[in-house]
């Protein structure tokens, strides 16, 4: 892997990373990310719970071409399918990254991938979360999402799974030989015992 780490101004080097990409492919990360839980009857409801994500991401696909080639796969003949417009964005630069239209906060556009090796680490209230902890978490967090629409096309056995992440929210991005480091977060993945690398 590329040595070439940009640790100044993650975000203005993503954004013009992300503007001359072409095509597609997979990109290494980690970033955190606010954990979204049941609230009834959990005892963190009212806690700030946060995780930091290792893993690998399809980068650059196109949605509705995805859907369609799986379907077809799975249905033995052609499926065409058109997909709704994202609710609450737009596209800043498709199909790399999305604007958020209340906030008005940048989101880069992964696709989750088969097979990769993911890693999580939780934090409650800004320490590492407790066995228990972890439990209580994992309870109460929503299982997998299921694309109605997709099903609707005969993509059933291995849907396209979309993920927006923050932009601000990302440690580090490994695209294109290049290696982004957010310097702000470093700590974080420090904390975890999380292996950032180069």
């Amino acid at each position: 892997m590329s040595n070439n780490i940009n640790a100044m101004s993650i975000n203005n080097n993503i954004i013009n990373a992300l503007y001359n990409k072409k095509g597609n492919g997979f990109v290494g990360i980690v970033y955190m990310a606010e954990v979204k839980m049941n609230k009834r009857g959990n005892p963190l409801a009212e806690h700030n719970v946060v995780k930091c994500v290792k893993t690998q991401f399809n980068f650059g696909i196109v949605y509705e071409n995805a859907v369609a080639n799986r379907a077809s796969k799975e249905q033995g003949e052609k499926v065409e399918f058109v997909a709704e417009k994202a609710k609450g964005y737009e596209w800043e630069c498709y199909p790399y990254l999305l604007r958020a239209v209340k906030t008005d906060e940048l989101q880069v556009r992964f696709y989750c991938k088969d097979g990769a090796k993911t890693e999580v680490v939780y934090f409650v209230d800004g320490h590492l979360a407790t066995d228990s902890e972890i439990a209580v978490i994992k309870e109460f967090s929503p299982t997998s999402s299921w694309s109605a629409k997709q099903a609707e096309v005969g993509c059933t056995e291995n849907q396209v799974k979309p993920r927006n992440v923050r932009l601000k929210n990302i440690v580090k991005l490994s695209m294109n030989g290049e290696v982004y480091v957010n310097t702000e977060l470093i700590s974080v993945t420090q904390t975890a015992k999380m292996e950032i690398g180069a």
